[in-house]
């Protein structure tokens, strides 16, 4: 499984050092520092839709300027639609859909136009009817509805529950992972390997607080749990 760590700005260097793969956000790439350290980044990077930060999607414009301005690879669509698949093959990019039912969720992972398919923990209750940071509920999902001859390279998790060794329930499922707990834990004093709640601070990404040997800690045991 690759992972990508999501940082404040300030941080988005050490982030990608210690990733797998990128995971850009759309609504901070007017900042050119921010954006060109992914562009100089020569890991595969995904350019997420910031639905999560914003409870909206950006628009096709805005995510085309930002995907050329972070040399993206992947552009994650609008949760729940591919309106704009054309749009991002014609410019030369790879498509991740976000659905929001199971019938939704099989149609992509056979679809060949869609090369990756994201399952967003905000859309869990949707999908299947659990409470969204509940660190079962994607590993129950997965557990009922992938089939052989499913790839499981195509599937992304975004974001984390309660706990993060819902990594370890999934991994056997799972292509590649992107969260902000490990670094936002850290800074803010959260021990991934005994939390139990979800840190209910949304991540504050000019913050001013000093990267701790928690936030180095924290990324190191989620990869252990990939193992």
């Amino acid at each position: 499984m690759e992972l990508a760590f999501i940082a404040p700005t300030k941080y988005t260097n050490k982030a990608i050092e210690h990733s797998d793969v990128n995971m850009a956000l759309a609504h901070l790439c007017e900042d050119e520092r921010y954006a060109n350290s992914f562009a100089s980044s020569d890991k595969y990077t995904f350019l997420d839709n910031s639905f999560y930060e914003l409870r909206y999607c950006l628009c096709e414009a805005t995510m085309l300027k930002a995907a050329k301005a972070v040399k993206a690879d992947c552009v994650i669509m609008s949760d729940g639609t591919t309106d704009s698949i054309g749009v991002y093959k014609r410019e030369g990019y790879e498509v991740m859909y976000i659905p929001t039912t199971v019938k939704e969720f099989k149609d992509a992972m056979y679809s060949d136009e869609i090369d990756k398919v994201g399952l967003s923990f905000f859309h869990v209750e949707q999908l299947i009817g659990s409470d969204k940071n509940n660190p079962t509920s994607r590993y129950n999902f997965l557990r009922a509805y992938f089939e052989e001859g499913m790839d499981t390279k195509k599937i992304h998790m975004l974001g984390a529950t309660d706990s993060m060794y819902e990594i370890a329930l999934c991994k056997q499922w799972v292509g590649s992972w992107d969260s902000s707990a490990a670094v936002w834990g850290g800074l803010n004093n959260v021990d991934l390997r005994t939390q139990t709640t979800k840190n209910p601070l949304a991540v504050d990404f000019d913050t001013e607080l000093a990267w701790n040997n928690l936030c180095t800690d924290n990324i190191n045991f989620i990869k252990e749990l990939t193992k």
